[in-house]
């Protein structure tokens, strides 16, 4: 695994900066959470450059700012009632750690670098088969720690030009394992139909999963020319 080291950031941040950071995150969980999801991908960095004029404020912020805004953002947006099972691609959030996932990725042969002080790993075109699924690649799979643990704590799997209908497909099976593993969601965005996705731009089908100790969501957001691209994110939504 090749290793991008970050930069250490200043001691102290402005409170603007913590609370652009928090917004991002809590545009995790909101109703257009594919779009903004999509703005934290490779191709979608680059348009939030465009029509922002700015780079993403997460990708500049410290580890320990990120943490706080992923706190903030759990005290918000979490349910009531504990999360039978927290389902996350096969690993444990707040349990994995860094070094579990490091072997993971010398034992798939993952293509990864670590950014943010070592608090975050992102790999590219990691094949199914290395998180319990199999027959196709996952194009990004970043994985989140809290820095003071380096244990997981986010999770987020990528999946690229999809077709209306095998995206449809697909985001059902994972509606399906959710169901069995945590309940129904806990509210919806958008409709789940290849004539929904596939009618404008940026039309996103979302599904959220609230508990005092989980956040999840599911997207599928259809960019016009490019396909849809299908969004897995698990998140700890403990203190």
């Amino acid at each position: 695994m090749s290793a991008e080291l970050g930069v250490p950031a200043r001691a102290s941040r402005p409170r603007s900066v913590l609370l652009r950071i928090a917004l991002v995150l809590l545009a995790s969980v909101a109703l257009f959470v594919g779009v903004v999801g999509w703005f934290h991908t490779a191709a979608g960095r680059v348009v939030y450059a465009r029509v922002f004029g700015a780079e993403c404020p997460v990708g500049r912020a410290s580890a320990r700012d990120v943490e706080r805004g992923r706190l903030e953002v759990a005290r918000i947006a979490r349910g009531t009632s504990v999360a039978a099972s927290r389902p996350a691609l096969g690993f444990e959030l707040d349990r994995t750690t860094r070094a579990e996932i490091d072997a993971w990725a010398s034992r798939n042969q993952a293509t990864c670098r670590e950014r943010r002080e070592r608090t975050l790993v992102l790999c590219t075109n990691v094949r199914a088969e290395a998180l319990g699924r199999s027959g196709f690649l996952y194009d990004e799979v970043t994985f989140g720690f809290a820095p003071t643990t380096l244990r997981l704590v986010n999770l987020t799997a990528v999946r690229y030009r999809l077709a209306h209908s095998d995206a449809v497909r697909f985001v059902r099976e994972l509606e399906d394992g959710m169901q069995r593993a945590v309940g129904a969601p806990s509210r919806r965005g958008g409709e789940l139909s290849t004539d929904f996705l596939s009618a404008t731009q940026y039309a996103t089908s979302a599904s959220y999963y609230a508990f005092s100790n989980y956040l999840a969501d599911l997207t599928a957001t259809n960019i016009v020319g490019e396909g849809v691209i299908v969004r897995e994110h698990y998140m700890s939504a403990v203190d």
